[in-house]
């Protein structure tokens, strides 16, 4: 793995609000184009 990578602080953000507005799909979408890990 890169070092830089590893050390570098990592970036979070929490997607609030009601039940089927689109979070997870936004998340998802989000996570793919950033090729970052999604937690759910």
């Amino acid at each position: 793995a890169d070092k830089k990578y590893l050390e570098a602080k990592p970036t979070c953000f929490l997607l609030v609000g009601k039940p089927g507005v689109g979070k997870t799909a936004l998340a998802r979408k989000l996570a793919d184009d950033w090729h970052a890990e999604l937690i759910n």
